[in-house]
């Protein structure tokens, strides 16, 4: 994945050069979006000002955690969510992967979130949802060695019935 909006304001100065990069190498490509406490229809727009659908692979992510949503409430973080979604679905004819912590999870999406892609990060055990009964995507480190990588780099691994063709957009 490619990182490429945190908020309005913030935008990976690298993420042109990593999809070139990829592409050269011929790694599937896909983005994801950082949610924050902006409201969505702001969030969306910026991410749709970059992320071209013709030139991604996989399907967009929105990563929801606590440093982005903190003092929003539940019922907020949901709403919030669900409308970045929705507007992702009515753009780009997908609705995105959620990547959250397991405890993030359980105590701000469930169960209003159980039935979309989750990639769920888990470093001391394989998660488990409460509604649903697997993750789809699971980040079991964030300590990996990749060859020429020069920092750590995020593990992860799919759910016994995934691959990463069902993640695909084209």
């Amino acid at each position: 994945m490619t990182f490429y909006s945190k908020n309005l304001i913030i935008q990976d100065p690298w993420y042109e050069a990593n999809i070139n990069q990829a592409r050269k190498h011929q790694i599937p490509v896909g983005s994801y979006h950082f949610l924050s406490k902006m409201p969505a229809v702001m969030q969306f727009e910026n991410f749709r000002a970059v992320y071209d659908k013709e030139r991604q692979d996989l399907l967009p992510v929105v990563d929801a955690e606590d440093d982005g949503t903190k003092g929003l409430s539940k019922s907020e973080i949901q709403l919030l969510l669900k409308t970045f979604c929705k507007l992702c679905k009515s753009y780009y004819g997908h609705t995105p992967i959620i990547y959250c912590s397991e405890s993030y999870f359980k105590d701000y999406l469930s169960p209003e979130f159980d039935n979309y892609y989750l990639w769920i990060a888990s470093y001391d055990h394989e998660p488990v949802l409460p509604g649903k009964p697997h993750y789809d995507i699971w980040q079991f480190s964030k300590h990996g060695r990749v060859p020429g990588v020069w920092n750590w780099v995020d593990l992860n691994r799919f759910a016994k019935n995934r691959s990463l063709g069902d993640f695909r957009i084209k």
